[in-house]
């Protein structure tokens, strides 16, 4: 591989933090569910070892009372980034956009998987994001 072809940002790994999924009446209704979701996203740099961590977070519930249930979930992302070539704008960008844009496939397929294995009626399965979108929400509710 060209050394000048490697991205600024490569994603190392990732853990699961929390995962944490609720249905006290084991009961949802047969229908489709509308549900509620709200992102939680939050990044750190360490310049001295060139690294990001990021932690990206849902929670989701149902809209109706009586399809009771809850599912909260963290990942923590784990990133190398090349700080020397950047400006401060740019390091930020690559952690707040880019780093949560890699790691929110795999809260997805969380999602889906947890929701299939806890036999609802559909898995869910939540829909592609406008990352920045996501991310100024967020700001904004803060």
């Amino acid at each position: 591989m060209n050394p000048d072809s490697k991205a600024s940002l490569q994603f190392r790994d990732y853990f699961v933090e929390n995962i944490n999924f609720d249905r006290p009446l084991g009961h949802i209704s047969d229908g489709k569910l509308n549900l509620s979701t709200d992102f939680t996203h939050k990044s750190q740099l360490n310049e001295e070892e060139n690294q990001a961590r990021v932690v990206l977070g849902v929670n989701i519930y149902p809209e109706k009372e009586e399809d009771l249930f809850s599912i909260s979930l963290k990942l923590v992302g784990f990133f190398d980034i090349e700080v020397a070539e950047l400006e401060k704008d740019e390091i930020q960008q690559l952690i707040t956009l880019n780093a949560t844009a890699i790691l929110f496939p795999y809260l997805r397929s969380l999602v889906s998987q947890i929701t299939m294995a806890a036999n609802l009626p559909e898995p869910i399965i939540l829909p592609t994001m406008n990352i920045g979108r996501m991310i100024e929400q967020q700001i904004e509710h803060e």
